[in-house]
């Protein structure tokens, strides 16, 4: 019984502490850019803790002390972050920033680590000082530490935001004189199977791209494809690449144990930096002679 009521009791006071008060967490991110000549704070994320919404007026950065940057005004609509709702925001370049009808450079500030930045919020509450998220973490960080961690991303190719995988060859994009749109993928072997209902692919017509447009062509003008217009998109095509970085290479994940990873992996790190401090040394010798 004496256990039962503790359980009670605490679950009464977890249940009061998510229902009162306010409880947010956020990040910030401040970078630069060519287009503008002053650091600007390019994305926000803020996390209601609390099982309670919390009305927004004001999302500010406190800059230093007594310099506050508005980031987003919302005073005549209010924003309302819904109980445990993250809310993310992202910014644009700015042309520059502005105080009782002057200029103000905040370079300077923003860009030096040891100044203190801090989310604050006009809330229907008062001022509300945002906890910074530190257990925010990226793989991207470890790497630094250890070279033998890998961040590794997927490639997609999209059309239309949908994205095709590897094994697709074409896309037809269909369009009819009523304005409707449809593209269809192609894979290499699809004449084994029925793509169209009127017809089906041949070997030949896959073979490329304009062997496809010429057998399309010909069930147009069988009455077998009922359409105005298509086009034709080879994806294995050098000039229907991505501008990304070009993939020469291929290599295959390792199993490795934990050892290897977390000694073997910082001793490499270890010995790489040494090799690169020293090189740089060698080169600023080199330079100053």
């Amino acid at each position: 019984t004496a256990l039962a009521g503790f359980f009670a009791l605490v679950y009464a006071a977890r249940s009061y502490w998510l229902k009162s008060g306010l409880d947010l967490r956020g990040t910030f991110s401040i970078s630069s850019s060519i287009d503008c000549d002053d650091a600007y704070v390019c994305s926000i994320t803020i996390e209601n803790l609390k099982d309670r919404a919390t009305v927004v007026l004001q999302i500010l950065l406190e800059v230093n002390h007594g310099y506050f940057i508005e980031l987003e005004d919302h005073t005549r609509a209010p924003l309302v972050i819904r109980p445990f709702e993250a809310y993310t925001k992202s910014f644009d370049p700015i042309q520059f920033y502005g105080v009782n009808l002057r200029r103000i450079s905040l370079n300077k500030l923003l860009n030096d680590q040891s100044v203190r930045k801090r989310l604050v919020l006009s809330t229907s509450e008062g001022r509300y000082n945002v906890k910074p998220n530190k257990k925010q973490w990226n793989p991207a960080f470890d790497f630094f530490d250890n070279y033998s961690t890998a961040l590794i991303r997927p490639v997609r190719k999209t059309f239309k935001n949908v994205g095709y995988g590897s094994n697709i060859r074409y896309l037809v994009e269909f369009r009819s004189a009523k304005g409707k749109e449809e593209v269809v993928a192609l894979r290499q072997g699809d004449h084994h199977i029925r793509v169209f209902r009127r017809f089906s692919l041949t070997l030949e017509s896959l073979e490329s791209k304009s062997n496809l447009e010429s057998f399309l062509i010909q069930q147009m003008v069988n009455g077998n494809l009922a359409c105005d217009d298509f086009t034709i998109y080879d994806l294995h095509d050098p000039q229907n690449q991505s501008d990304g970085p070009e993939f020469k290479e291929t290599v295959d994940a390792e199993v490795r144990s934990y050892l290897l990873y977390a000694v073997g992996g910082r001793l490499r790190t270890f010995i790489d930096n040494f090799n690169m401090r020293r090189e740089n040394k060698r080169r600023a010798k080199t330079k100053s002679v």
